[in-house]
């Protein structure tokens, strides 16, 4: 009995302490960021919930579990005290020590459901949330795409152009206009005070 107590304070204890504060934290970090989770699509919502939920039983089992190690400590206690006593014990006493070990044992069987409960929730949460997070993941843009078409289709379809040289009240100027070679459309660059730059749409007149 002694070493079956032991391993489960020593091992198991340990390894639901950590589940427990790591499904805190996920519970935590989904509870911060619902609103970003209420607006994905469903196939993402429902497994994401699920997921949670089973962590929040992976918590309730672990701190039950742990609790229940707990009490099984003390009444360890009282047990290998009566045991230490130095003179002999009566007939009661090792009655009542036998009556002991069979309830730490009952109480040590009784609390290996939570123990599995916790291990369980802990694991399937932690798989559903994984493979959803990563089949969610948008597709990695290629490098390729984007250099050779969005910047040559923006380049052939807006170009640059100047007026000729005419003389104006503030001498000679050349009016620069962007133009859409795909339309024919034709805006006039101004410059506006504060060094900001325009464009004013240009209504060409009707031949």
């Amino acid at each position: 009995m002694a070493t079956s107590y032991q391993e489960a304070l020593g091992h198991y204890s340990d390894g639901v302490k950590w589940s427990v504060g790591i499904s805190c934290a996920i519970v935590g970090g989904a509870f911060l960021q619902h609103e970003f989770l209420f607006s994905q699509p469903n196939w993402i919502q429902l497994p994401i919930g699920g997921a949670v939920l089973c962590f929040v039983v992976s918590i309730f089992c672990g701190i039950e579990y742990v609790s229940r190690l707990d009490r099984i400590q003390t009444m360890e206690a009282g047990k290998t005290q009566l045991a230490s006593k130095t003179q002999a014990l009566s007939d009661e006493e090792k009655l009542d020590l036998t009556k002991r070990g069979d309830e730490i044992d009952k109480a040590l069987s009784s609390s290996k459901p939570w123990l599995w409960a916790n291990k369980v929730g802990f694991l399937i949460g932690i798989s559903v949330a994984t493979i959803t997070v990563l089949a969610a993941r948008p597709p990695k843009a290629s490098g390729q795409d984007v250099t050779l078409h969005t910047p040559d289709m923006a380049s052939k379809r807006f170009t640059v152009t100047h007026s000729a040289v005419h003389q104006t009240a503030h001498g000679s100027q050349a009016h620069t206009f962007l133009l859409d070679e795909n339309t024919g459309e034709m805006w006039q660059m101004v410059c506006a005070p504060g060094g900001s730059v325009t464009f004013k749409p240009v209504t060409r007149a009707k031949q």
